[in-house]
């Protein structure tokens, strides 16, 4: 007998921490379960809620609403996975239904949302209207306050109350439909029983035989089969000689075909490796961190463990730091295992991730390869995961839920009783520490694969050439030397700089004065192929021009280099060789990265500029000559962490040079050959790394030594976001009891930032508790138009 009570919890899709509790009609009953997405009002809105909890209680003396309806079948994601999110939810202090909607596909979820539109008044405003700018964006079609600061960085709330008091502007809400959405395709059958007529003409019987043997069969085959048959398939549907139905489509984002290949032989090190974790995999969860020198053979381990799940019917999750390494990736899995492999990244369309995600919940494809939202896929008792990079920061989200998703690969494997594997030729400070400690079984590479010798490094010391002139003063002698002898002997050079653009820094040579953006307390970086100089940070733009903006003197000069620099200057030297630049500009549109990386393996290019893109866990054979133009940059950010970046990046990016049958060789351009973070990657020692910096690391306190939680603080009133940073270092003190180590309140290294004047406080501590509580009472600090919110474990510091 149906129970006359009902309720269900939900976690809605907002910034809301608390879960609320609705009615279900008798009709919608039978459709819930945990996991599944309702349609919820939520005071004047309706919103899209996750269902959390069946109960047959209700809070007393409190109206219950009752859903308005259930969006899904089945759920989205196994209700086993339900605590994992919980968990995450709670470990980051987000909200519960935006950390199931960060996890699930984009573009999912219903909701109605605030717009601004134009009024009959607003259209007919003159053009001396102080707010001109604004009406004009809203004369296509509504927009949301976000949308309109895209695009008015000046724009605030109060701007657009006052134009919705003059009757110019009206407030809308606007329901959002669904935006991912299933693919289909007309498929066409033969009807039963019966037979065409004598006086078909040819080519319709042609057809009708076809599909008798071939069908059913969709459009697309049918075509490739028949040519043109549109109107043959219209008048055999008018006559009912065939049917025609909507069949799904799966959109395929991986592409190409890929030959299949056979598991070469393991030296002895990846068999102890891979025995080693065999062994432990029957244990349930375990965690281990590979430390494998670059070129030694990491990825084919992780394809032996992966095999090794798939024989005993397991799923298993892979996860890469950059969507860059994941076509190459992603191809050696699929060589290996076939059709069974998925990716999943933000690089793919709505409908793309949607079709990935619904085919890995089915069990279909059961290998996952992503960057860090992978780690949410909807596998059930996966095997292993394996973590590639685990250093790398791209793991780290930096808006919305701030989540690593190297960590939450650990509590998943813990949650799972599964093993997790962290691989690294750069071990993190954070996971060498757990390995040396014994949290982490530490398993070790040595040596390349077939006895390749680690490349040879030479240190340029460019303190011994400040007055060289034109190119020499970035590309040195000794660098070109190198160059010109291995691209004579039909090699490929890498040539790295971990700068986009032309020249970053543009100065006035009258007044002195920096060509900043208008928005961020940063200067702008020329990018001379756009003719403009752009904001790294918030996307601004201005044409460039020598003619500066606060002393209108034609005397701007642009300092420093960029990529586009150093393309320019190695056209210069060879102008006959074929040149390549692989950074965030020249890879934007999409399928232009893997064509990229397509032409260097074919050997179609012979110089390669790249940014850290390229540092990443590539495998280009040919390339035996790779340049560090600098090898300083990563030491001048404000970050504890900057001498770690600066070493990986470093030993990252020498390691692609000699990975082929040919030895390496780097040179590597310095203002420091002295530092230790330079010395150690030149040796790729990470192990003397982690000695030099690990002191310091403790007589500070710093992580691993202490966690840590960064309150951000901002606003575009400076004296509002001073006040509201005061008062959340008062609340995060007096909630200490004195077990926090506060720093701050003090402006972040990049004081402005898209219009936003910041504020930072850093909490350290080794209590988890008091951490948390010192935490939280600073972002119950509530100024008006300033945000303050938290960042768990941080990561980049500016």
């Amino acid at each position: 007998m149906e129970s006359k009570s009902f309720f269900i919890h939900v976690a809605v899709d907002a910034p809301l921490f608390s879960l609320f509790t609705y009615g279900v009609p008798h009709g919608l009953r039978d459709r819930i379960l945990p996991g599944i997405r309702v349609l919820v009002p939520l005071g004047p809105r309706r919103i899209t809620g996750y269902v959390i909890k069946v109960t047959d209680h209700a809070p007393e003396d409190i109206r219950i609403a009752d859903i308005l309806d259930v969006l899904d079948e089945a759920p989205f994601f196994p209700a086993e996975h339900l605590a994992f999110y919980q968990r995450m939810a709670a470990y980051y202090h987000h909200p519960p239904g935006e950390t199931l909607s960060t996890a699930l596909p984009a573009g999912i979820n219903l909701s109605d949302k605030s717009m601004y539109a134009l009024t009959p008044e607003g259209e007919k405003a003159e053009s001396s209207h102080p707010q001109l700018s604004i009406l004009q964006l809203l004369k296509n079609a509504p927009l949301s306050l976000q949308q309109i600061r895209l695009r008015d960085h000046g724009t605030t709330k109060k701007t657009m109350d006052l134009l919705c008091k003059e009757g110019l502007v009206e407030i809308r809400r606007i329901f959002r439909e669904r935006q991912a959405k299933a693919k289909t395709r007309k498929s066409y059958a033969i009807a039963p029983e019966i037979q065409p007529p004598l006086s078909i003409t040819p080519k319709r019987l042609a057809l009708w035989e076809w599909l008798k043997k071939n069908g059913p069969a969709d459009t697309s085959i049918i075509q490739q089969e028949m040519g043109n048959p549109a109107s043959a398939l219209r008048w055999l549907k008018e006559k009912a000689l065939i049917l025609e139905e909507e069949v799904r489509v799966f959109r395929d984002p991986l592409g190409d075909t890929v030959e299949a290949d056979l598991p070469p032989k393991l030296n002895e090190e990846q068999k102890e490796v891979v025995q080693t974790v065999l062994t432990a995999m029957e244990g349930g969860f375990h965690r281990f961190l590979l430390h494998g020198v670059t070129g030694s053979g990491k990825t084919e381990i992780y394809l032996h463990l992966v095999d090794a799940c798939l024989k005993k019917e397991k799923p298993a999750i892979v996860l890469v730091p950059e969507i860059a390494l994941i076509s190459q990736i992603a191809g050696r899995f699929r060589a290996r295992f076939g059709e069974r492999v998925a990716v999943l990244h933000s690089g793919l369309s709505k409908g793309e991730r949607l079709d990935q995600w619904e085919r890995i919940l089915s069990g279909e494809l059961k290998v996952v390869i992503g960057a860090r939202s992978a780690v949410f896929a909807p596998v059930l008792n996966p095997g292993i995961i394996i973590v590639d990079e685990e250093h790398d920061g791209s793991y780290k989200q930096d808006t919305g839920l701030r989540y690593n998703g190297r960590d939450m690969a650990i509590l998943r494997a813990q949650l799972e009783n599964c093993a997790v594997l962290l691989g690294s030729a750069t071990p993190s400070i954070q996971s060498y520490a757990n390995a040396i400690n014994g949290r982490f079984t530490l398993l070790r590479l040595t040596r390349r694969v077939n006895q390749r010798p680690l490349p040879a490094v030479t240190l340029v010391d460019l303190r011994e050439m400040k007055h060289a002139a034109g190119v020499e003063r970035y590309i040195s002698r000794p660098l070109y030397g190198a160059m010109k002898t291995a691209l004579e002997k039909g090699e490929q050079v890498l040539l790295f700089l971990n700068r986009r653009g032309y020249a970053g820094f543009p100065v006035c040579g009258s007044c002195g004065e920096i060509v900043k953006c208008r928005h961020c307390d940063i200067s702008l970086t020329l990018h001379r192929k756009a003719s403009a100089f752009l904001c790294h940070f918030c996307g601004f733009s201005m044409a460039s021009s020598p003619l500066c903006p606060s002393c209108r003197a034609p005397e701007v000069r642009v300092l420093g280099m960029g990529t586009e620099k150093v393309e320019a200057a190695a056209r210069y030297l060879f102008p006959e060789a074929r040149i390549l630049r692989m950074d965030q500009d020249t890879t934007a549109k999409k399928g232009q990265l893997i064509r990229m990386l397509r032409q260097i393996r074919s050997r179609e290019v012979d110089i390669l500029v790249g940014t850290q893109m390229v540092a990443k866990g590539h495998d280009f054979p040919g390339i035996t000559l790779v340049g560090i133009l600098n090898a300083d940059l990563g030491l001048s950010f404000p970050d504890f962490r900057a001498s770690e970046r600066n070493f990986q990046t470093l030993a990252q990016v020498a390691g692609r040079a000699g990975r082929g049958d040919l030895s390496g060789r780097v040179i590597l351009q310095t203002f420091n050959p002295d530092h230790y973070s330079i010395q150690t990657a030149c040796s790729q020692d990470s192990e003397a790394f982690f000695r030099e910096e690990i002191g310091t690391r403790r007589m500070l306190g710093y992580p691993p030594f202490s966690r840590m939680i960064q309150i951000r603080i901002s606003g575009e009133k400076e004296e509002k976001v001073q006040e509201a940073a005061a008062k959340a270092a008062d609340r995060a003190k007096a909630a200490s009891s004195g077990r926090v180590r506060i720093l701050g309140p003090a402006q972040s290294p990049i004081a402005r930032m898209a219009g936003q004047f910041r504020h930072q406080i850093l909490l350290m501590g080794t209590d988890s508790l008091c951490l948390n509580e010192s935490a939280e009472a600073a972002v119950s600090v509530k100024v008006s138009g300033v945000r303050v919110l938290m960042d768990v474990d941080p990561y980049a510091m500016l």
